[in-house]
C-alpha cells in the first residue's frame, strides 16, 4: 500500500507548483478555478515553531501531532475531504502564500462542547464537519462530530490513519481530481477500531 504522501504526490500529473517555503500545490483543477489545487501539503515547521504553538496554545503538543507537524505543517486533501491543521504565520488569502487551517482555532476559542480537556483537536473532514483529535499522550487518532463527544471511528496511529484514509477517499476521485459521485460521503464509515484497554 501506498504512504499517504505518496498518494497525494500522485496527482502531480496533473500539475504542481511549489512555493518558496516549501510547501506543495499538487495536482491543479483549471475546472474548479485557476488557482485550485486537489492537495496542499505545508512545508515542516521548525523546532521554534513548535514552541511557538505551545505558547500561543498554553500547552504542549501531543508528540504524534508535534511529530507530523515537524514533516507537514497540516495538509489538505482532495480540496478539504480531509484536512489537517497546522501553525499559521498568516492570514492573508493571497494564493501564493498558502496557509494551513488554524490549529490554535479548535483548541482555544472554537473549542467544540463536550471535550476532554486533555483532548487535542487537528483536523477535520469537510464533509460532515466531523474533528479529528487525539487524547493526551495517547497515539489514537478519533474522530468525533462536532455536536457529539462520542467516538465515531478510531485509529491505532496518525500515519495508519492518513494512509488509510487518503487511499480510501482516492478512490471516491477521478483522474482529473474530480469526484465521480457526489452523493457519496466522504467520511468513514462507523466501523470503530477500539483503543486497548
Amino acid at each position: 500500500m501506498q504512504t499517504f504522501v505518496e498518494i497525494l504526490h500522485d496527482a502531480r500529473v496533473l500539475g504542481v507548483d511549489t512555493l518558496p517555503d516549501g510547501t506543495e500545490l499538487l495536482g491543479r483543477l483549471p475546472h474548479v478555478g485557476e488557482s485550485a489545487y486537489l492537495h496542499v501539503l505545508f512545508s515542516a515547521l521548525t523546532a521554534s515553531d513548535l514552541d511557538e504553538l505551545e505558547i500561543k496554545l498554553s500547552r504542549r503538543v501531543p508528540e504524534v501531532i508535534a511529530e507530523f507537524l515537524l514533516n507537514h505543517n497540516g495538509l489538505i486533501a482532495y480540496q478539504g475531504a480531509l484536512s489537517v491543521a497546522g501553525r499559521r504565520s498568516n492570514f492573508s488569502r493571497d494564493s501564493s502564500n498558502r496557509q494551513p487551517f488554524d490549529i490554535l482555532e479548535g483548541n482555544t476559542y472554537s473549542r467544540v462542547s463536550e471535550a476532554d480537556a486533555d483532548d487535542f483537536f487537528f483536523g477535520s473532514y469537510n464533509w460532515d464537519g466531523s474533528l479529528l483529535f487525539v487524547r493526551g499522550d495517547s497515539p489514537f487518532i478519533y474522530r468525533r462530530s462536532r455536536s457529539s463527544a462520542a467516538v465515531l471511528n478510531s485509529w491505532p496511529s496518525m500515519t495508519q490513519m492518513l494512509d488509510l484514509e487518503i487511499c480510501r477517499i482516492s478512490k471516491l476521485f477521478d483522474k482529473l481530481g474530480q469526484e465521480t459521485d457526489q452523493s457519496v460521503p466522504t467520511t468513514p464509515g462507523n466501523d470503530l477500531i477500539t483503543p486497548p484497554s
